[in-house]
């Protein structure tokens, strides 16, 4: 009875064992994009579901051993073996395109175990949840080493910067064509709005990268691919609403791949905006069309994108107290009665200096100048400066200076609060508001691809492209000074308009003696051009460990230059001080004024990649050359210009050549962890404003950038979690200025200089993480700590007249004049040297998800003038920005209506409405004319590296963006 009790009681805990089921869920994916493949089909037997729009699927199954099988049109199938012994297993699919290649091949997108550089992907599901109303660039504040700001900082608009490198380092791909302009590497992200309504994947690879084109960027790579052929059709529509006017219609449409292999994705989108600080609204308009035919191995693209844009701006950083006082007053470092203190030795002082009967010859009791031991004479001011002094326990100005530096005082008084959304670029003129700074823009992108699939081994693409920008910006001529603006702190167009009609100077008998001449004008600035390109790769298989990758990379561009009478301000005509000779001089609206040139630039390129893939790890070595050409031609230079400087018309072409050479591997240390290392050595040619300057001549002793870096990363990916941390070096010498250095003697002669031998170091370490809790709930972050100095001096920096050409002459020694600067060990500024962020999301089945995110900037130093760094200034480092943290909220809820899925999304940036600086500029005298009264004078040094003479672009308030998208 007893052997019969155990059988039966085996048998019953196996029948229970096997009666146990449990769930096999996760999501199936694209291999390289990483986006989720909607309707993808995964068989176990012959059980079998779709996976959902986001990707998900989700089997009940007994407890057992299973083969998982997955396919989706476009895509190699997958089997996998796996074992289900508990209530939940998580097992994610990835697959590999069949012709999507090219987003490996040409894209270079880098592969998560398999390339060897620090990268973060950005998914669609992401841009959909947190990028709202934000510009495109604006998502990738969440990713290590990256710092994107919506206004200011490299261009005053939205920027990029990674590692410390600003947007003119960082290079921006589309679909594997570069977009950063060919002139002076900068992005101007307002020609890509709309890029997020077809944006199949984001990915950020910092430092050199995997970039295969003939010269990577120094700070990284922002790759953008966008959506092809969709496996089914799919029609989508969305409308969005957001603070200040914010509202934005979007419509997509894809026929999915035909029988015969055709594929059409057509989108549009318009959006309007008043814009969060004042008077800066604009409209903008989205055109995409992708049209691709697969023929057999081949496939065939034509793809037109753009987006026309109007909008107004602002240019001009203001001081820190003209926004917010509270603000300013906050950031003192000391007691209430150290401020105090400090704050009326300032007002005193400042009220004896502006007291103009102060500025007199003392006298003593018998009516005598009084003089100071050097025998120079002494003013009212100086006596009761050094009463004030000695009240304060001073004995001179300088122990002031240093305190207010020490510990960020900021006079306050006699200051006039404009708010923090302050722009002075605007006005009235005749009852009408006049914006200075308009802008108009619209730069589409034409491509035709050609991709075949030769064999198993041998894979080829074509890529011919075209871009046609054409656009302008307006602003004042003479540019704003002092005095130019009303009460209110804006321009005051109406005194302009009075001048140009009423005034006694207005009417010029040499020109004209009924008409007006103008003494203002708006102008419109032009900046046209036309850019051609073929990007021709390939990639040879020789056989499972061994490949080999190569192509031709071939640019022209031509940009136009000019400016254009635009608003003449009630006047007739203007006559500018430069013109062509025997033109007429007075120009109407219309008329091109001041200047016209043209630049040209040509580009040859090629570059070849050897990579070896083992059983525990991979290897690459890719060399890369460049020959680039300038040249200029100005309409503006006339037969006297070239007798005294020698400059013609037409520069003729400049050619320089440039190179790289990268190699690193990857190392398996298990099924889950790998290690990798980088190094590079990049040797850059310069843009063409570092070897011609607008006098059309050739810059002397111009030498390429040369820079040398080195990368170590681990990675660690088990679910559920998974985890990278990488370690950089990057040593940038003849690090460029990105204009010819120009001073004015105290003579008041202009001369410039090329700088060859500034330089910095560039170091950090960057982790960034995540931990799925379980089926509803996700955790990521990351931190990223940086180490970036100038490592350069200077001691005889020569300079050249910029009428001559030839080395500028002091007049009081006859020896060629040089200057010297010392930023040696200074913080490289602009951008965040530390960065952390951490989001929690929260996904319930039912479609509801919540997601936080906090980030937070620290150890930002204002941007500065290297030659501000001589004499008692050497090495003196920046004014610090106080650090500051953004948490924003994102929530929505998805669910099906009969063949159609409804998103309702809400998003709320800074929700704590954090009163911040996006950046600044160390030492900016230029904008003291817009906040003090005109009554007032402030004494105090604006050379003293700390808060009071720093000027500042102001962080974005809290602010919100609902959207609704329904897609079938």
């Amino acid at each position: 009875m007893l052997r019969i009790a155990t059988v039966l009681l085996a048998l019953s805990a196996c029948i229970s064992v096997a009666a146990q089921t449990g769930t096999i869920s996760g999501v199936v994916s694209d291999q390289i994009t990483k986006e989720n493949l909607i309707q993808a089909t995964v068989l176990v037997g012959d059980k079998g579901i779709l996976s959902d729009f986001d990707g998900k699927y989700s089997i009940d199954l007994p407890y057992g051993t299973y083969t998982l099988k997955v396919s989706y049109v476009g895509y190699n199938a997958k089997e996998l073996t796996v074992e289900l012994n508990r209530p939940s297993l998580v097992v994610n699919l990835s697959l590999s395109s069949i012709l999507l290649r090219e987003a490996e091949v040409v894209a270079d997108v880098a592969i998560e175990r398999e390339t060897p550089v620090a990268f973060s992907n950005i998914k669609p599901v992401q841009i959909e949840e947190e990028l709202g109303s934000q510009p495109v660039p604006m998502i990738l504040n969440s990713t290590p080493g990256v710092y994107a700001t919506q206004n200011g900082s490299d261009d005053s608009g939205p920027s990029v910067s990674i590692r410390g490198f600003k947007q003119r380092n960082v290079s921006v791909m589309i679909d594997g064509i570069p977009v950063n302009d060919m002139e002076d590497g900068r992005v101007f992200w307002n020609n890509w709005f709309g890029l997020d309504l077809v944006t199949k994947t984001m990915q950020v690879q910092r430092g050199l990268g995997a970039s295969k084109l003939a010269l990577p960027a120094i700070g990284g790579t922002v790759n953008i691919i966008t959506q092809g052929i969709e496996a089914k059709a799919k029609t989508s529509i969305k409308q969005e609403v957001g603070s200040f006017g914010m509202l934005r219609t979007t419509f997509g449409h894809t026929t999915g791949r035909t029988e015969k292999g055709w594929g059409l994705t057509l989108a549009g989108s318009y959006k309007r905006d008043q814009g969060w600080v004042e008077e800066t609204s604009s409209q903008a308009w989205f055109y995409y069309a992708k049209l691709q035919k697969e023929l057999g191995k081949h496939l065939l693209s034509v793809s037109a994108m753009g987006a026309p844009t109007k909008y107004s701006s602002r240019s001009y950083q203001q001081r820190i107290v003209t926004h917010d006082k509270d603000y300013a007053r906050s950031l003192f470092n000391g007691s209430v009665d150290e401020y105090n203190a400090l704050m009326g030795y300032s007002t005193g002082y400042r009220e004896i200096y502006s007291d103009q009967g102060n500025n007199v010859f003392a006298l003593d009791d018998d009516g005598n100048i009084i003089y100071d031991d050097n025998g120079t004479p002494r003013r009212v001011r100086d006596l009761m400066i050094d009463t004030l002094n000695t009240q304060y326990g001073y004995s001179n100005v300088d122990q002031f200076m240093n305190l207010i530096n020490q510990t960020s005082f900021i006079d306050t008084s006699g200051v006039v609060e404009r708010g923090l959304t302050y722009n002075t670029h605007w006005g009235d003129m005749n009852g009408q508001r006049l914006n200075e700074r308009q802008n108009s823009y619209h730069k589409p992108l034409f491509s035709l691809r050609h991709s075949w699939n030769i064999s198993d081994k041998l894979f080829l693409s074509n890529i011919a492209y075209a871009s046609y920008g054409k656009g302008w910006g307006t602003s004042l001529s003479p540019s704003l000074g002092s005095g130019d603006h009303d009460e209110f702190g804006q321009i005051d167009f109406q005194r302009f308009y009075n001048a140009n009609t009423t005034s006694f100077s207005s009417i010029d008998p040499l020109y004209s003696d009924t008409e007006r001449k103008a003494g203002w004008l708006l102008r419109k600035a032009f900046n046209n051009h036309y850019w051609y390109g073929l990007l021709s790769t390939f990639r040879y298989d020789y056989n499972e460990r061994w490949n080999l990758s190569g192509g031709l990379d071939v640019r022209t561009y031509k940009a136009e230059h000019y400016a254009e009478a635009y608003d003449l301000l009630g006047a007739d005509y203007y006559v500018p001080t430069n013109r062509p000779e025997g033109e007429d001089p007075m120009k109407r609206v219309g008329d091109i004024i001041d200047y016209h040139n043209e630049v040209y630039i040509r580009w040859g390129g090629a570059f070849l990649l050897a990579e070896y893939k083992g059983d525990v790890g991979n290897a690459f070595i890719n060399v890369s050359g460049v020959y680039q050409g300038y040249n200029r031609y100005d309409y503006f230079i006339e037969s006297e210009d070239t007798e005294l400087t020698g400059a013609t018309k037409e520069t003729g072409w400049v050619w320089r050549p440039g190179f790289t050479a990268k190699f690193g591997g990857n190392y398996l240390l298990s099924e889950w962890s790998n290690v990798f290392m980088n190094v590079g050595h990049l040797n850059r040619t310069p843009v063409s404003q570092n070897v011609i300057g607008f006098d059309n001549q050739v810059v002397d002793n111009i030498e390429n950038e040369k820079v040398n870096s080195i990368e170590l990363g681990y990675s660690f990916s088990k679910y559920p979690f998974s985890f990278n941390a990488n370690t950089y070096y990057t040593q940038w010498n003849n690090r460029p200025l990105n204009s010819l250095l120009r001073v004015e003697t105290p003579e008041g002669n202009i001369v410039r200089a090329n700088i060859n031998a500034m330089s910095a170091l560039h170091r950090g370490v960057e982790f960034d993480g995540a931990w799925k809790i379980n089926q509803t709930m996700a955790l990521e972050g990351f931190v990223s700590v940086g180490d970036w100095v100038w490592t350069s001096r200077e001691d005889s920096l020569m300079l050249v007249d910029d009428i001559t050409n030839l080395p500028y002459v002091d007049p009081n020694t006859g020896n060629p004049m040089t200057i010297q600067y010392d930023a040696k060990g200074v913080s490289v500024g602009d951008s965040p040297q530390s960065q952390y962020g951490a989001a929690f999301k929260y996904a319930h089945k039912s479609g509801f998800y919540v997601k936080p995110r906090y980030t937070y900037f620290h150890r930002h130093f204002g941007d500065f003038d290297p030659f501000s760094l001589y004499g008692d200034d050497s090495g003196r480092q920046s004014w610090e920005i106080p650090g500051y943290g953004l948490l924003d909220l994102h929530t929505g809820y998805s669910f099906d209506l009969k063949e159609s899925q409804i998103d309702v999304r809400l998003s709320i940036f800074n929700v704590l409405n954090k009163v911040y600086i996006i950046n600044a500029q160390n030492n900016d005298a230029l904008s003291e004319v817009f906040y003090r009264k005109p009554q007032e004078t402030y004494p105090f040094s604006e050379n003293n590296f700390d808060a009071s003479s720093a000027s500042v672009y102001m962080g974005y308030g809290v602010r919100s963006n609902f959207s609704i998208r329904v897609r079938f």
